[in-house]
C-alpha cells in the first residue's frame, strides 16, 4: 500500500516501520536532479512547482528548489489566490491550501466529491474553481473552505483546464469530445462550443488570453487553436506540430505566447497565428508546463524527467535549473572501484557522482524515445548500460564518453565472475568475453521479452520473461551453455518475474508482480529451478522490483509500494527496513565495497544507508554462489 510522506500539519503521515537496527537508516543522496514537472505558480517572491514527487519551492526565481511537501504524491495543479493562499491539486488525495508559502498545508475538500484535481482557477480574492478527474467543475466562494458542484450543462466531467475570455466569462476544457464549455453566469450554467475538429475528439489541456484578448487553447493531440470571438468559435493556427498535445500555454511579459507540448517548446510572436520551435539549450521532449514569472523570466517543465529549464531572454535560449529538484526514477545503480556512483535514470540517461552523492553530473543523455533499464561494470571498469530500443552502450573512461557496442541487442545485463557479460532483449541472449567490445549469440529463448537474467556458479543460466503480453510469467533454464532451454516456471498468478537472485545456499529467488501491477510475491527454488514455492512470510503483497544478496547471506528485496525488506533466513521470513525513506517505491538496489546499501527509487532519486549494512546484521561465513544478483525491468505502474 502506498504511503503519503508530507511536510504538512494537517496530513498525518503514516509512520515508517523501524529499520533492522536503530543505528542504521536511509538518507537521500540529493540526486540525480530533475524530474517530471507538471505545473508552476508564482506567489510573491516564491515560485512553486508541482511534480510527481510533491511540491517544490524556489526563492530565487527558479534557480534552485527545495521540497515543500507531499513526498510520493503526484501534483497536477498549483495556483495562487491574491497574496494570501497557495493551492495544490493532487492525484487521489484532494485539494490542499497553504497560508504560509508552503511551510504547512491543510486539506480543503469540504464538498468535493473527487480526490483528483487537474485544474485550479482563482477568479477573485475569495472565489475559486477547480476541474476534477471525474466529477466536473466545483466552485468555492470562501477561499476553498466549502465547495459546490457547478455542472449544469456539462456532460464530459473530466475537466483539465479552466480559464476566462476577455469578457470575464468562464471556459472549462474537458479531456475529450472536441468541445469546450462556456459559462456567462459564473458557472451556474454552461453551453457547449465546438472546437471545429470535424468530429475528432480532442480535448482542451490549457488556455490563455493573448494581449488583444483572443483565446489560445492547447489541445490533446490536435496542437493549438484560437478563438477571436470569446470562445464561441475556433480556428486552427499555423502550428507546425499538429498532432502534438499542447499541455500548457502562457503569455510572456513581452506579449509572446509560449506553448509546452509533447513535441517541444514553441513560441508565437503574432497572437498565436504562427509558431516557431525553440531548441537552444533544451533537452528532451514531452513538455508539460510553462510559466512566466517576475523579472521577464520563463520556466518550462518536462514530463519525461528532464526537470525545469529557465530562460531570461524570452525563450531564445534555455538552461537546466534543477538544483534541489529530486524527482528522478533510478532503475539501476552501479559503483566502481573508485567509489564513483553511476545512476541510471530511466527517462533521461546516466548520472555520475564522484563525491559520495553530494553532486551529480549528467554524463549520458539518452534518446527520449528509449528507456534506460540497467547498468553493470566490467572487471576492467567499463560501464555498460542497457537501453531499450537502442541496445547496449559502453563507456571506457568513467562515463566521459559513450559508444554503442550492441545495436538493438539488449537492455538486460549481467556480468559473471569470469568477466563474461550477458545481454538479453526479447528472446535472444548475447555474450561478450572482451568487456563488451564484441558479442556473439549465446541462446535463443522462446519468449517475447526478457525481464531478468541470472547465472549461478554451477553454470546454470536463467531468463525470465513472457511469450505474449497476456501470458503468465515464465522462467527458462539452460544447463548446456545456452544451447537448449527448458521452461521451469509458468506462474499464472504473475504478470512477470522482474528480478532474479541466488543466495549462498544455491536457493534461487524470483520477484514477481501481478497483472494489475498492484501486488507481487517472492518465489523460491531450492532445487536449481525445478520447483518453486512462495517465500514471502512477512512481506506485503506488493510488486518486487529488485533482489540483492549479500555475501554473508542477508537478502534485500525492493518493492513497489512497500519499500525495502530484508531476510536473514534465506528468504523464509522478511522484515521492513524503511527508516529514512521518503517513498515506498523502490526500483533498484546496489551495494558498494564498504557495505553501504543503495536504493534507486521511483520519483525520489537515490538513497543510501547511513552505515554499512555489516553493522546491522550478524555476519555469516558463506561463499556467494551467483554472479549477477538482480535485474530491473521498466516500471509498469
Amino acid at each position: 500500500m502506498k504511503r503519503i510522506y508530507a511536510m504538512m500539519l494537517s496530513l498525518p503521515g503514516l509512520t515508517l516501520t523501524p529499520a533492522p537496527s536503530q543505528t542504521n537508516s536511509w538518507q537521500s543522496l540529493n540526486g540525480p536532479p530533475g524530474g517530471s514537472v507538471r505545473a508552476f505558480a508564482e506567489h510573491g517572491s516564491y515560485i512553486f512547482s508541482g511534480t510527481t514527487n510533491g511540491v517544490y519551492r524556489s526563492t530565487d526565481q527558479g534557480v534552485t528548489w527545495a521540497h515543500a511537501g507531499f513526498a510520493d504524491v503526484r501534483i497536477f495543479a498549483v495556483a495562487t489566490q491574491g497574496g494570501e493562499f497557495v493551492f495544490t491539486g493532487t492525484s487521489g488525495h484532494g485539494l490542499f491550501r497553504s497560508s504560509d508559502n508552503g511551510a504547512t498545508w491543510e486539506a480543503v475538500n469540504n464538498g468535493l466529491t473527487d480526490s483528483t484535481i487537474h485544474a485550479i482557477f482563482a477568479r477573485s480574492a475569495s472565489e475559486l474553481f477547480v476541474g476534477t478527474a471525474q466529477s466536473g467543475v466545483f466552485r468555492s466562494t470562501n477561499n476553498g473552505e466549502e465547495w459546490t458542484p457547478v455542472n449544469n450543462g456539462i456532460s464530459q466531467l473530466s475537466i483539465r483546464s479552466i480559464g476566462v475570455n476577455a469578457l470575464g466569462d468562464l471556459l472549462a476544457g474537458p479531456i475529450s469530445g472536441g468541445i469546450v464549455y462556456l459559462s456567462t453566469d459564473n458557472g451556474e450554467t454552461w453551453s457547449t462550443q465546438n472546437l471545429g475538429l470535424g468530429g475528432s475528439s480532442g480535448g482542451v489541456a490549457a488556455m490563455t488570453l493573448t494581449a488583444s484578448g483572443d483565446i489560445v487553447a492547447g489541445l490533446y493531440l490536435y496542437g493549438i487553436r484560437r478563438s477571436t470571438d470569446n470562445g464561441y468559435s475556433w480556428v486552427p493556427t499555423q502550428f507546425p506540430a499538429g498532432t502534438a498535445t499542447a499541455q500548457s500555454v502562457v503569455r510572456s511579459p513581452t506579449g509572446a505566447l509560449l506553448a509546452a507540448t509533447t513535441l517541444g517548446i514553441f513560441r508565437s510572436t503574432n497572437e498565436g497565428e504562427s509558431w516557431t520551435q525553440l531548441t537552444t539549450g533544451l533537452v528532451g521532449r514531452w513538455w508539460q508546463s510553462a510559466q512566466a514569472i517576475s523579472g521577464n523570466i520563463l520556466l518550462v517543465g518536462n514530463s519525461y524527467y528532464a526537470g525545469v529549464f529557465r530562460s531570461t531572454d524570452d525563450g531564445a535560449s534555455w538552461s537546466a535549473s534543477n538544483s534541489g529538484l529530486i524527482n528522478s526514477s533510478v532503475y539501476a545503480i552501479a559503483i566502481n572501484t573508485s567509489g564513483h556512483i553511476f545512476a541510471g535514470e530511466h527517462y533521461t540517461g546516466v548520472f555520475r557522482s564522484t563525491d559520495a552523492g553530494q553532486t551529480w553530473v549528467h554524463v549520458y543523455q539518452k534518446n527520449p524515445a528509449t528507456s534506460l533499464n540497467n547498468l553493470v561494470i566490467s572487471h576492467e571498469g567499463y560501464i555498460l548500460a542497457g537501453v531499450s530500443s537502442a541496445g547496449v552502450i559502453r563507456s571506457t573512461n568513467h562515463g566521459e564518453t559513450w559508444d554503442t557496442v550492441l545495436v538493438g541487442g539488449g537492455s538486460r545485463l549481467i556480468v559473471n565472475s569470469e568477466n563474461h557479460i550477458f545481454a538479453a532483449r526479447f528472446g535472444i541472449v548475447y555474450r561478450s568475453t572482451d568487456g563488451g567490445g564484441t558479442w556473439t549469440q549465446f541462446g535463443n529463448v522462446s519468449i517475447m521479452e526478457a525481464h531478468s537474467l541470472l547465472q549461478t556458479s554451477t553454470g546454470a543460466f536463467f531468463v525470465s520473461g513472457r511469450i505474449q503480453s497476456t501470458e503468465p510469467a515464465l522462467i527458462f533454464r539452460s544447463t548446456d551453455n545456452g544451447a537448449t532451454w527448458t521452461e521451469v516456471l509458468r506462474d499464472s498468478s504473475s504478470y512477470g518475474v522482474r528480478t532474479l537472485a541466488v543466495n549462498a545456499q544455491g536457493h534461487i529467488m524470483a520477484g514477481t508482480w501481478s497483472s494489475n501491477f498492484l501486488s507481487g510475491d517472492i518465489l523460491r527454488s531450492t532445487d536449481n529451478g525445478t520447483s518453486w514455492a512462495p517465500s514471502s512470510t512477512g512481506l506485503p503483497p506488493s510488486p518486487v522490483s529488485s533482489l540483492l544478496v549479500k555475501a554473508e547471506g542477508t537478502i534485500y528485496a525492493g518493492t513497489y509500494g512497500e519499500g525495502v525488506y530484508y531476510s536473514t533466513d534465506h528468504g523464509s521470513e522478511w522484515l521492513p527496513f524503511n527508516d529514512g525513506l521518503t517513498t515506498d517505491d523502490i526500483e533498484s538496489l546496489s551495494l558498494d565495497a564498504g557495505g553501504f546499501l543503495y536504493a534507486g527509487t521511483s520519483y525520489a532519486g537515490v538513497f543510501r544507508t547511513t552505515q554499512p549494512t555489516t553493522s546491522v546484521h550478524q555476519a555469516e561465513t558463506a561463499t556467494p554462489t551467483a554472479f549477477a544478483l538482480h535485474q530491473n525491468y521498466p516500471n509498469p505502474f
